[in-house]
């Protein structure tokens, strides 16, 4: 199975001269380069800001989709990282950006996609920004006979170029052109489906000599009228305009329909944007453009003349043309171009903060929940419709119901046929809006609980919620053809698009967007990652609910230990500041270097009585806090030096060239150094747990080298510690306990005090 690429240009390359005519010759080329390697291009996207859009129909005559960008490379780089992401499908990208790679782009690449980079430039350069491949494009074009440097260089400037622009038209896009060589005009035109790739022969058509383009002054190119072409082609683009309008029930909005169709005709949205009058003037007498009666173009429709509401209707049976999904009328309800929806528009979701979101999204819950409701009644009324029950005894009071309830929440009943439903598309739809309104009420508690989980996992609800909303999008799209008539999903859409920006601005949601699809058969995957996740949420509620009860133990107790007069009180304090310290550690993975430990415990672990039982988690936060107090201070006397101490000298002038054996804590290298080197001695010290058995410091015991044990209190057990003393002194060693300091200065002064070093 062929590949897939994409071709990414970023406008960046127009701030050097650049060949804009050579842009449909090197397509061609990378396509036939690709098609070689058995890939085919199924995409080609050029980002242009305002400065260069001038350029942007050179692009669009050589097949490519232009992306209007303010920062062009970024844009550049931020569409292909999305495309790697979102799309399964593309195995390889093609890319040029402007001055430089960014290599953490590279790097989000790595892995999703083989990267192939493009240069402009003839050189051989080597690989050097670490990208699987390289195309050079003057030595590619030279394989087919084709000299890049012949076609003319434009030097850009914020004005544009001095080159005529080329005039193209409504379906330029759908034009390929040939590879041809510079100075020649096209005389055989030949699709890029007629490639051969068995071939090696040039992919120049026959060419003949290019005569002066006689319309390159510039005020005659301004005379130009750029939608010509509209008015030649009225009758095309209004058949399918009339087909598009009809698809969507008989109405639809006006600038959604022309954008649709702006991808087959080029330019017709500006067409609609700027000449409506003469548009609608143009339009097929089964089309009416109806503006709202404020004027305001926000509510411009498309209607087909056969629409129900270009009928005359009795008062009787209006409100039966109503479904429940449909706002109740306003002055400025309905779809409009920018996307708003009247009273149910942007603006309602536009909060500054997280939970006013809850509110807004219970909403859209209760409406999901009615929207239950009326797919699962529907069933059951047209059962009991082809039983010919008595109407008003049976069926009215639900229906009023129903109806009352929708009215109470400011809509109607859906625009929907349900006689064009059979009972299996209602029982789906009804489970997808059951799951609806179960993923909203989740995420409410989600939203609740923002400050007791990470970013990470707040993401990855957030995406479960758009991946639901977008699920019953596809689903009412294929049932009723016009999902933007669905308020549950519209407005589920509406609130977690507003959510990311005040939430996740930075993060990229998959599934978002408009157009994006979910197969209807993830239904039953959503409804099992909702009750997995559901349930790992209850777990990580009752996890940060242990840890924070935790926490305040270990802070009440602390704030009880700097108000303790008696030691007894101490002790008691002391013995459940070390089991929270373990319990922490232990349980809840805080790290021994955590910012917590260091503020509470910080300026009061010198303090911990020697009768304490300290756990091995305790002794490693004491050991980090005091070797971080350590560095500081060994910092501070490396800036202002002093003489060697005289307990210093001591230690050294007596035990100079033996071993000492340091116990309690971690080894750490720099720490074991700066004693050696300070008493010239070699320290023994290997890592050791509270539950490992003294016999391990046998050898040292029986060493002759062996002459000092350094016991570390606040690092070891005090039982520990206790046991060890007596087995040092029956093996006629001597011990030295060490209260607070691992510096030398600290260690020597301890040995001389316990061992009477001066007498």
């Amino acid at each position: 199975m062929s590949s897939r690429a994409i071709l990414v240009l970023s406008g960046k390359l127009l701030e050097k001269e650049f060949a804009l005519e050579a842009l449909a010759t090197v397509h061609m080329a990378i396509e036939r380069e690709l098609m070689q390697r058995d890939t085919i291009l199924t995409r080609c996207v050029v980002t242009l800001s305002n400065e260069h859009f001038a350029a942007a129909p050179y692009f669009l005559q050589a097949g490519f989709e232009v992306l209007p960008a303010d920062e062009e490379d970024l844009q550049a780089a931020v569409f292909l990282t999305s495309c790697t992401e979102v799309r399964q499908d593309v195995d390889q990208v093609v890319f040029a950006l402007g001055r430089s790679l960014p290599l953490n782009f590279l790097r989000t690449l790595n892995g999703r996609a083989n990267r192939t980079l493009l240069s402009f430039e003839s050189t051989s350069e080597t690989n050097a920004w670490g990208v699987e491949s390289l195309i050079s494009v003057p030595e590619l074009l030279a394989r087919y006979g084709v000299d890049y440097n012949a076609f003319p260089r434009v030097p850009w400037s914020s004005s544009g170029t001095a080159t005529p622009l080329p005039q193209f038209s409504p379906d330029a896009r759908s034009v390929s052109a040939p590879i041809v060589a510079p100075n020649a005009t096209v005389a055989t035109v030949a699709s890029a489906s007629a490639y051969s790739t068995d071939s090696d022969a040039s992919l120049t058509s026959t060419v003949a000599p290019r005569q002066e383009d006689p319309a390159g002054d510039v005020e005659e190119l301004c005379q130009i009228d750029p939608f010509a072409d509209f008015e030649e082609n009225a009758s095309i683009w209004n058949a399918e305009l009339e087909e598009l309008v009809v698809a969507s029930g008989g109405k639809c909005s006006a600038y959604k329909a022309v954008e649709q169709l702006d991808v087959t005709f080029a330019g017709l949205v500006d067409f609609y944007l700027h000449e409506r009058d003469r548009f609608e003037r143009l339009l097929s007498p089964s089309l009416k453009l109806i503006r709202a009666e404020n004027g305001v173009d926000a509510a411009t429709y498309l209607y087909h003349t056969s629409h129900e509401e270009l009928q005359p209707i009795a008062s009787d049976d209006a409100v039966e043309l109503l479904t429940l999904g449909s706002s109740l009328p306003t002055e400025d309800s309905g779809d409009s171009e920018n996307g708003s929806i009247g009273e149910f528009g942007a603006d309602r979701y536009a909060f500054n903060s997280l939970e006013e979101y809850i509110p807004a999204l219970e909403d859209v819950a209760r409406l999901s929940d009615l929207s239950c409701e009326q797919c699962k009644w529907q069933i059951d009324r047209k059962k009991l419709m082809e039983q010919n029950v008595n109407f008003d005894q049976s069926i009215k009071p639900t229906d009023n119901e129903m109806t009352e309830r929708a009215m109470a929440m400011g809509v109607y009943l859906w625009v929907r046929k349900f006689n064009n439903l059979t009972d299996q598309q209602l029982l789906d739809l009804a489970e997808c809006y059951k799951l609806v309104s179960e993923s909203i009420r989740f995420f409410e508690e989600v939203i609740q609980a923002n400050a007791e989980i990470n970013d990470r996992v707040h993401e990855q609800y957030l995406q479960f919620v758009v991946n639901v909303q977008c699920l019953l999008k596809t689903l009412v799209a294929q049932t009723s053809g016009d999902y933007n008539r669905d308020l549950v999903q519209k407005n589920l859409f509406l609130c977690l698009i507003e959510y990311r920006k005040l939430r996740f601005p930075r993060t990229i949601l998959h599934n978002l967007k408009r157009e994006s699809i979910l197969d209807f058969d993830q239904l039953l995957c959503l409804q099992q990652e909702l009750y997995e996740k559901k349930s790992e949420f209850e777990e990580l509620c009752e996890y940060v609910k242990k840890r924070r009860a935790c926490e305040s133990r270990l802070k009440y107790h602390v704030e009880q230990l700097r108000k303790a007069v008696k030691i007894e009180k101490a002790v008691e304090d002391w013995n459940k500041v070390v089991a929270a310290v373990t319990t922490l550690c232990k349980e809840f993975r805080e790290r021994p270097s955590s910012l917590l430990f260091r503020e509470l415990l910080g300026d009061i672990i010198g303090s911990c009585p020697e009768t304490v039982e300290i756990t091995e988690e305790y002794a490693r936060v004491v050991q980090t806090i005091e070797i971080e107090d350590a560095e500081e201070e060994a910092a501070f006397i490396e800036a202002a030096p002093r003489e060697e101490s005289k307990a210093v000298a001591r230690v050294k002038e007596i035990y100079e060239g033996t071993k000492f054996v340091f116990v309690g804590g971690s080894p750490q290298d720099h720490m074991r150094e700066r004693i050696e080197k300070a008493f010239n001695v070699e320290l023994i010290w290997t890592e050791s747990s509270h539950g490992d058995s003294l016999d391990r410091f046998g050898s040292s015991l029986r060493a002759r080298e062996v002459t000092v044990f350094l016991v570390y209190i606040p690092w070891c057990s005090h039982k520990h510690s206790e046991e060890l003393a007596q087995m040092v002194r029956q093996a006629g060693k001597e011990i030295v306990r060490l209260r607070k300091g691992t510096n030398p200065v600290s260690i020597a002064e301890a040995m001389c005090e316990q061992l009477d070093l001066f007498a």
